[in-house]
């Protein structure tokens, strides 16, 4: 089971979560993971079935990786019966250093192998061939991909390189490393967990007391809102306009950039917060993995608050030891020598940038468009870094406060602004369409099919839109109350019994009400699912 389409959210929804709950609220609380780890793979199974042989090769490469680190460490004892000299300590650390290097490099070469071969072996093999002329495939065009594999190979590298970097010990459990690399509520969409954090949470057995449930429940009604209520009204219209692109031009491809980019954040961030509801029924707290990210003043706050746990693992496991590699520290060298001013504190940062910035771009599929799209980010971030100097110096010259509400206003409106050409080429089929779709921005207004034959045209009806924009409109208010720091499930514990089981009513009427499901509705894919 997917939550690809409606019908697979109902069972999740109506059967698979409730038994789930039911069960592991049953059996003793010692045995309570193991209810969590047969449901995640059943869930597994039932969406991949027999490519669920990769995540148990990824389980065990995890799992081994992590007893041979420890091992390694501890595999040249101290001398007993005397103390051990300098030397003898600097050649003992640097043995078992080696050891472990070792051992975690092939570890991660192991678990991003079959994550290469599997998700972007067929483009490699493309490239190859159109470089060399040749006819020969050894893969087929396309592979089948496991549930999640994006999310949970990223897990497991971000746990062997903790073990290697002595956060925290090796896990001796085979389950334990089972069960955090397969938990059901992350395999769809993330967020991206590190075992330190969740690990311990899924072997306590906690089950969710009322507040909790409450809390779960609602995050799972706010998310099916996102999703079937805005996302899922959206798609036709977006998926008309980027299809066809070539009959639309200014206003009517601004429109559709907007557009797909509410869907984006409406169908991405509602499928997290149903991962996270369904967790905390469980007694599980999932990392929050947005921030009311389009009130970012910049597009490095952007990511900050967009997708953070995908972030936060690109800021410790690629960012930070790229900065400290021989490379940077050459290049940093070579810059406080041959560089003056604000160039010195920018050109050795490149490397570690365009390192995040172009993984960043190919986490998310094989296809050029993608590592355009992370380039595009790298290029506005450098951008920024070069020409704050001389905002800094306009604005201190003026005698206008960065701070005050018309500049971060604007400030705002230009990340948004920036952000929509991202989700432009995002979205575009290639970086061809993107390119087109872009010089089409300027081609005139281009308000005709809207004005003319809006509903007919794109096969949505006003309805459809105006519903959508509604919801969008309440994700904005939810946003800004987040924002200015109004916590609404704490103000509405606060209000009494009646007003929550109001409130709470209200909103399953609204989703089952105006959730874009059943007769006349083509079921709308998770986006980042197939990531």
């Amino acid at each position: 089971m997917s939550l690809t389409a409606w019908k697979g959210l109902a069972l999740y929804l109506g059967v698979f979560l409730p038994f789930v709950y039911l069960a592991y609220f049953i059996v003793p609380k010692r045995w309570r993971w193991i209810i969590l780890l047969g449901a995640s793979y059943a869930f597994f199974w039932n969406s991949s079935k027999i490519l669920v042989i990769y995540l148990i090769a990824a389980t065990l490469v995890t799992w081994i990786s992590g007893l041979l680190i420890e091992r390694a460490k501890n595999s040249i004892q101290k001398p007993e019966g005397r103390k051990e000299t300098r030397d003898e300590r600097k050649q003992r650390r640097t043995i078992t250093q080696k050891r472990m290097r070792l051992v975690c490099t092939i570890g991660i070469l192991i678990l991003l192998g079959i994550l290469v071969v599997l998700k972007y072996g067929a483009f490699i093999q493309s490239i190859f061939i159109d470089l060399l002329n040749a006819d020969a495939k050894i893969l087929p065009a396309a592979v089948a991909l496991p549930l999640g594999i994006s999310f949970y190979t990223m897990s497991a590298v971000g746990y062997v390189i903790d073990v290697y970097r002595g956060k925290y010990a090796a896990c001796h459990n085979l389950g334990t490393i089972a069960l955090f690399l397969s938990f059901f509520p992350t395999l769809t969409e993330g967020p991206i967990g590190r075992f330190d954090e969740l690990a311990p949470q899924l072997r306590a057995g906690e089950i969710a007391r009322r507040e909790r449930l409450v809390y779960g429940l609602q995050l799972i009604v706010w998310g099916m809102i996102k999703k079937i209520v805005v996302a899922d009204r959206i798609a036709p219209l977006v998926g008309m306009i980027f299809t066809n692109h070539t009959s639309y031009k200014g206003v009517m491809v601004i429109i559709a950039a907007a557009l797909y980019t509410l869907q984006l954040y409406a169908d991405f961030s509602g499928v997290v917060d149903i991962a996270r509801g369904s967790s905390e029924l469980c007694g599980v707290t999932l990392a929050q993995n947005f921030r009311q990210p389009f009130f970012s003043k910049s597009v490095n706050e952007f990511w900050r608050r967009w997708h953070m746990t995908l972030g936060g693992w690109l800021r410790d496991y690629v960012f930070y030891p790229v900065s400290l590699s021989g490379a940077t520290r050459a290049l940093s060298t070579w810059a406080r020598k041959h560089l003056k001013g604000n160039a010195i504190r920018i050109v050795p940062t490149l490397l570690p940038l365009l390192a995040v910035w172009s993984a960043t771009g190919i986490w998310h599929g094989a296809a050029w468009k993608y590592l355009a799209y992370g380039l595009y980010y790298f290029a506005l971030v450098v951008v920024g870094m070069v020409l704050e100097p001389l905002f800094a110096a306009f604005f201190e010259h003026a005698g206008i406060k960065r701070d005050g509400l018309l500049n971060q206003g604007i400030a705002m409106m230009r990340t948004i602004a920036l952000v929509i050409i991202g989700m432009m080429l995002f979205r575009a089929d290639t970086l061809t369409d993107f390119v087109q779709m872009f010089k089409s921005l300027f081609a005139g207004a281009g308000t005709e099919p809207l004005v003319d034959n809006l509903w007919l045209s794109f096969r949505v009806s006003g309805a459809d839109l105006i519903i959508a924009l509604i919801g969008g409109a309440v994700m904005l208010a939810v946003d800004i109350a987040h924002e200015c720091d109004i916590a609404l499930r704490p103000l509405l514990l606060r209000h009494g019994t009646a007003l929550r089981w109001a409130v709470g009513i209200a909103l399953v009427a609204f989703v089952l009400t105006f959730g874009a499901y059943g007769p006349g509705y083509d079921a709308i894919p998770s986006i980042y699912a197939n990531f």
